[in-house]
């Protein structure tokens, strides 16, 4: 089946391993299409369900809106209608939210991903008031992206529900960190054919796949996303045992979120390590951050390249 760009995505689209894509930009710090190209490449020879774009991980909170756009249409352009799109819309403005959903429409997304309005401390009516003002005024199907650590609330279970029940979307990403809360939401929304729980935890896929959860939307994703397709396929298979061996192995991985710092922020060492570590794998050519994010220094980038050695991380040949 060929995805069109620009038509809406179906809940069943989403499940599996969806990426949490980097953005790829060049010492200027602009988007770099042709590395958005082997990118993507890579994500769908290894197997991929969809492709998320302009999140946390992809710096998209920092990006322009004509940045974004570009990002949008480089994916749209390099999937080549063989999985769905999803772009990010979030704005501490819920008109901004729209007017970029609206954008990212015409660029060609499938689907659109927010968190909860930033700055504020929302209550969850505000929050469901906010998801129905976007489900009235967008075309295409939302997934919300619970992330309190960004966003400073958290949606409540009993608001999932809501959103559930009154298809405002089709899907959460939850990247709360709370496996027990995911279970919980799982359980209050599983009577809802059409709505999908994934989790945005690299360290359980296997778990919140075990407790009724449709998959993951995973940062980690964009440098191992062989790894967490076959945690997936080997859940489905019902080989647990491999599932976990599996994981255990990611979560060595995953060590890259820690090996920076030294004058960045934890979320610099994370994005700042995936593309460093993408970047030595040939996928692509630069690991510049966008600002004000301080890159990895000489030692930091030396312990991406001890981390890939150690766990055999490699990306097949690309083209140049």
């Amino acid at each position: 089946m060929v995805i069109v760009p620009g038509a809406p995505m179906q809940a069943a689209d989403l499940r599996g391993v969806i990426p949490a894509l980097i953005t790829p930009l060049d010492e200027r710090g602009e988007p770099d299409e042709s590395s958005i190209d082997r990118l993507i490449a890579f994500q769908l020879d290894a197997g991929v369900n969809a492709l998320f774009v302009l999140g946390s991980t992809g710096e998209g909170p920092l990006l322009t809106a004509e940045q974004k756009l570009r990002v949008i249409r480089a994916t749209v352009e390099a999937a080549r209608g063989r999985v769905p799109v999803m772009s990010a819309i979030t704005n501490s403005s819920p008109a901004e939210s729209v007017a970029f959903g609206k954008l990212a429409h015409a660029a060609g997304a499938n689907a659109l991903v927010t968190t909860a309005p930033f700055y504020y401390l929302h209550s969850q009516a505000e929050l469901l008031t906010y998801f129905r003002y976007l489900k009235a005024s967008l075309d295409l199907p939302i997934t919300t992206y619970d992330v309190p650590s960004a966003v400073k609330v958290k949606l409540s279970t009993s608001t999932v529900r809501a959103l559930a029940e009154e298809e405002l979307v089709i899907g959460i990403k939850d990247s709360s960190g709370d496996l027990g809360g995911f279970r919980e939401l799982v359980m209050a929304a599983q009577h809802m054919p059409n709505f999908r729980a994934l989790t945005g935890s690299e360290h359980y896929l296997d778990a919140a796949l075990q407790v009724g959860g449709h998959g993951g939307v995973l940062g980690l994703a964009s440098v191992i996303p062989g790894l967490y397709v076959s945690i997936y396929q080997a859940v489905q298979a019902g080989e647990w045992a491999r599932a976990a061996e599996l994981q255990q192995r990611a979560i060595r991985v995953l060590h890259l979120f820690y090996v920076g710092q030294s004058g960045g922020s934890f979320t610099a060492s994370a994005i700042g390590s995936f593309k460093v570590a993408l970047r030595e794998m040939g996928v692509i050519r630069s690991s510049t951050l966008s600002l004000p994010f301080q890159p990895l220094n000489v030692s930091e980038e030396d312990a991406v390249r001890a981390i890939l050695r150690a766990e055999d991380v490699r990306a097949p040949a690309l083209a140049a």
